[in-house]
């Protein structure tokens, strides 16, 4: 009986310091868990500030090389003149494209005094435009009404004209949110 007895309470000291063990190994997880907690809430304020401080680059970078931003879009509104294609390909080259005109208020904000080339063509059929994201733009104008091969669109203060993709001209670039934010504009 005494055997029993002794094991009984030999297990019950073995189990009593387990229990002693967990609640110390229970109290040392609790304390890393603060410690991590702590530590994940500097790294984001890190992280947050970083951003803050890379947006506010990337706008001043943005601006210094002519990009400006309006609605969910970024612009490039060129002052040297190209061709329709070379246009497209600067645009392209920089992550964006010929700006597509969505509403009277992108109308509105590209159209000035200078005509744009902008990404409307109807260069694979003749009167069936499309933009350059390859969505139908279903009209008969802007229309060759110099008769001429005029398969490229640019926009001015009075509305879109269809002239030769050949004719040289400013163009504007369109960057929407889905594209990267990246420094491609300083390429």
């Amino acid at each position: 009986m005494c055997e029993i007895f002794l094991e009984k309470h030999f297990w019950f000291q073995q189990l009593s310091e387990c229990f002693e063990k967990l609640g110390q190994m229970s109290q040392l997880c609790v304390s890393n868990q603060e410690k991590l907690l702590t530590f994940r809430l500097e790294l984001l304020q890190w992280c947050k500030k970083s951003l803050i401080t890379e947006f506010a680059y990337g706008t001043e970078s943005m601006n210094k090389y002519g990009w400006k931003c309006h609605q969910s879009s970024l612009y490039f509104i060129s002052s040297e003149i190209k061709n329709w294609t070379e246009s497209r390909n600067y645009c392209t080259d920089r992550a964006a494209d010929l700006i597509i005109i969505n509403n009277t208020e992108e109308q509105n904000f590209s159209g000035g005094s200078d005509r744009f080339w902008i990404g409307l063509t109807d260069i694979e059929v003749e009167r069936r435009w499309k933009w350059v994201d390859g969505i139908s733009y279903h009209t008969e104008k802007p229309n060759n009404i110099q008769g001429k091969e005029e398969d490229c669109a640019l926009n001015y203060s009075a509305g879109w004209a269809d002239y030769p993709c050949d004719y040289m001209s400013k163009w504007i670039c369109e960057k929407n949110e889905e594209a990267q934010l990246s420094p491609l504009w300083e390429r």
